[in-house]
């Protein structure tokens, strides 16, 4: 796999990824996940994201991506920033055009154990990402996460998690 990319420094575009480690797959087979089950090598990446996602191409296009767990997340992300470019800026084509004119792409993994891989992937690349996810905690503790502040919250062994 080869991955270039536009320089706005230099003008021209430049190759930013043309190495293949060993290591990748290898450590995506021995990542375990909360249950205890292995996440299985994937041998055959083209037919993995035309199963599972349609969109997970675009990472390899991207400076930035933003993982979310599903369809409806990418959609309302997608017309929340749309909506404040738009607000900002005036101009209904920029507003349209913004997350592809920045190399942005907000990609949906469906599922906790894909977005492992999917991070593994934007990690290998060398790539900006950040993931968006709940936690899908069967106890309510909400009455339980009073914080005086928000860097009462940020130190403390919750959000450290």
């Amino acid at each position: 796999m080869i991955r270039i990319e536009f320089d706005e420094v230099l003008k021209q575009t430049v190759v930013k990824y043309n190495k293949a480690k060993e290591d990748f797959n290898s450590d995506i087979k021995t990542c375990e996940v909360e249950d205890n089950e292995l996440i299985e090598r994937i041998r055959d990446y083209n037919n993995y994201i035309k199963i599972i996602e349609p969109n997970l191409n675009k990472i390899i296009f991207s400076r930035k991506v933003v993982l979310v767990e599903g369809s409806n997340d990418m959609m309302v992300y997608k017309k929340v920033i749309r909506k404040k470019v738009l607000e900002i800026s005036s101009d209904l084509k920029f507003a349209d055009t913004y997350l592809n004119f920045n190399n942005m792409s907000i990609i949906p993994h469906h599922g906790k154990i894909t977005a492992l891989i999917l991070v593994k992937s934007c990690k290998h690349l060398g790539l900006d990402y950040f993931v968006i996810n709940d936690f899908d905690f069967n106890y309510n503790f909400i009455d339980k996460l009073n914080y005086e502040s928000e860097e009462d919250f940020k130190n403390s062994d919750f959000y450290k998690l």
